[in-house]
């Protein structure tokens, strides 16, 4: 008998399917809410695939990864700090998924957050 072992070079970055992603926020929503976010693809297998994934630094949301009962990934953005669509209509962030191939390869999506105003302000009369 005579085995073969064929070994992953890490030959192919990271993907996702779009370059931007939009969501839409309420202002109104709990600290904690979770909002879901698409996966990157990866052709290589092992260590050479899809190891972790970072969020841009900012102050409202964190990036939270979930292992499946199956081993696959699930990612979520988590509100960390309310949000005032009258200080900041918009939000952009940027995810990265990052393999570890050596040297490593990334990739990465623009997610634009775009706060949904909530009637939180009252009528302001100038007189």
């Amino acid at each position: 008998n005579i085995e073969i072992k064929i070994e992953d070079v890490n030959d192919n970055a990271p993907k996702f399917w779009k370059n931007e992603v939009k969501v839409d926020i309420p202002e109104n929503i709990p600290i904690s809410m979770i909002f879901p976010l698409e996966l990157a693809q990866d052709d290589d297998i092992g260590d050479n695939s899809i190891q972790n994934y970072i969020l841009s630094s900012n102050q409202h949301f964190q990036l939270e990864v979930h292992k499946n009962e199956d081993g696959n990934d699930n990612i979520y953005l988590v509100l960390k700090k309310t949000l005032d669509r009258e200080k900041m209509p918009h939000l952009g962030l940027i995810l990265m998924a990052i393999d570890g191939g050596v040297p490593k390869k990334t990739g990465t999506v623009q997610v634009n957050i775009n706060v949904l105003d909530h009637n939180d302000n009252f009528p302001l009369f100038s007189k």
